[in-house]
């Protein structure tokens, strides 16, 4: 029986349809001219119950009718008959001997030539998982393909969005950039004179130097602003040129005075200090603490 199943599911993949399906078209032609030749009987016993239905009565019209009618149908199925009748042997021979291949002869399909199919079971079950991957693999292409053309539309938005922003500062000039830009900077910032010169900033306090760089000098409270005109004196009996007055010098001795005089201010203050109670220097080291948090 499996050797059957086998020779029948070889043939159509030689031939490439069934044999079946042949025979079966072949029957229908068969049956076609039967229908033909009924048509045309029932034409001309249609035209000769006409001419004799003048002489007739009511009656025997109908019954004419019916004779012809039910003669058809007879007439039509023992047509048919005969063809299932022919075609049966037709068929059963056909595929006794036509399409029939002998169990002892060996088949070999011509794009299966060359092929092992002897293949060992664990062989299979890998080809099979194999074959699993590959599966979901497509799938998982096709599931981004999907969600890529979903992400077109967006994507189109927002180039949409980036040129007609481009467009609105189109009008500024475009300049290629200069590939010594970095290295013309660099050399400026190196040739910058120091702030303070060395001499000078080895006299500053550290406390000093760690205040807040964002502030000027006299900006840092009182300590700083004494600080500041402390090295303002130094440089004056070192013999740099300060005595040019600017416009922030004037601003500052508009503002709190003289350096001089504010130096003067500071030593009395301290001699003050060093006359005064104990308990009430405590209490000035209190306040300058909460005026240094406050600032």
């Amino acid at each position: 029986m499996s050797s059957q199943l086998e020779i029948g599911s070889l043939l159509p993949e030689i031939l490439g349809f069934h044999p079946q399906r042949l025979l079966d078209d072949l029957i229908n032609a068969a049956n076609e001219p039967i229908y033909q030749c009924t048509d045309h009987v029932l034409n001309f016993m249609s035209a000769w119950a006409k001419e004799r239905a003048e002489n007739i009565s009511k009656e025997e019209q109908e019954d004419l009718a019916r004779e012809i009618e039910e003669g058809l149908v007879a007439f039509q199925t023992l047509l048919e008959s005969h063809v299932d009748l022919a075609f049966d042997y037709f068929e059963v021979w056909t595929l006794r001997n036509i399409f029939f291949i002998p169990p002892e002869l060996q088949v070999t399909v011509p794009h299966q030539r060359g092929l092992d199919l002897n293949q060992d079971p664990s062989r299979e079950a890998e080809l099979f998982k194999e074959i699993g991957e590959l599966r979901e693999q497509l799938r998982n292409k096709r599931r981004l393909n999907r969600l890529l053309k979903s992400a077109l539309p967006i994507s189109n938005a927002q180039l949409a969005r980036a040129r007609a922003r481009s467009d609105s500062i189109s009008f500024l000039p475009s300049r290629p950039p200069s590939p010594s830009l970095a290295e013309t900077l660099s050399k400026l910032t190196s040739s910058l004179p120091d702030p303070v010169p060395p001499e000078v900033e080895s006299l500053i306090p550290p406390a000093l130097q760690q205040q807040d760089p964002t502030k000027r000098p006299w900006e840092q409270g009182r300590t700083g602003y004494v600080q500041w005109a402390v090295s303002r004196l130094i440089q004056r009996t070192n013999g740099d040129d300060i005595d040019k007055d600017t416009e922030i010098d004037n601003a500052q001795r508009e503002v709190f005075g003289d350096a001089e005089d504010l130096w003067n201010l500071h030593g009395s203050l301290e001699a003050e200090k060093a006359s005064r109670p104990r308990d009430l220097e405590l209490a000035d080291i209190k306040s300058d603490s909460k005026k240094r948090k406050l600032e």
